[in-house]
């Protein structure tokens, strides 16, 4: 017989393991759609699986921040060779930019409304900036023109986030209004006089027999 235990972890715990907040937790949870194993009062206990989603999520984090700190190196580089002119001031706010953006989709990562498909998406772009910037011949002129394109790619994906959210947030008001109509169905249910709706019924039909029978008469004479 196994004699091995499962690990168990409460949301507290989970956090606590990875250094992030509660509800970045319950984030990763959602979007990969684990829940708990089990409940203790108000706990909600987790298994491995919740422990490896959260692992691999925070690794994907570290290896999007190492990229985004090797293209800010690059772009330093790049422009310290410049002369301390207009210009320069000019691709280094474009380089501060870039690192901000890649920085900022990190976090989106981490908010309420992303799913798997918004991290691959901020993985795949992630990983086609830094592409760009490993290119030859890289000049200021060319960070600037790629920090204003980065900048409308993860205004995109944030708006798909906000989206998400937005839409979430109207499904689940909409499943508590269905709830509440479904609980008031249940409770009418409990409080129905069946007698008072039995003599109804019985009076609707008897009121029917009697019209048929006068409806027989008159065809019959």
């Amino acid at each position: 017989m196994d004699q091995t235990q499962t690990k168990k972890y409460t949301l507290k715990d989970l956090a606590n393991e990875f250094g992030v907040s509660k509800p970045t937790v319950v984030n990763i949870l959602a979007k990969n759609e684990i829940g708990e194993i089990e409940k203790k009062g108000n706990r909600k206990i987790y298994g491995q699986n919740a422990f490896d989603a959260i692992a691999k999520h925070q690794n994907w984090k570290d290896n999007a921040k190492m990229i985004a700190n090797d293209a800010s190196k690059k772009m330093s580089n790049v422009v310290a060779d410049k002369k301390y002119d207009e210009n320069w001031v000019r691709g280094f706010d474009a380089m501060r930019d870039i690192k901000n953006s890649l920085d900022h989709l990190i976090e989106l990562s981490e908010k309420s409304g992303s799913s798997n498909n918004t991290d691959a998406l901020s993985k795949e772009l992630i990983l086609q900036i830094s592409d760009r910037l490993s290119e030859e011949g890289l000049t200021i002129e060319k960070i600037i023109t790629i920090s204003n394109q980065v900048k409308i790619l993860v205004n995109s994906v944030d708006l798909i986030i906000k989206n998400q959210n937005e839409l979430m947030t109207k499904i689940d008001n909409l499943n508590e209004k269905v709830d509440g109509l479904y609980s008031k169905l249940v409770k009418n249910i409990h409080h129905v006089n069946y007698q008072k709706v039995g003599n109804v019924v019985a009076d609707v039909l008897e009121k029917r027999q009697e019209k048929n029978k006068n409806a027989k008469l008159h065809i019959a004479n």
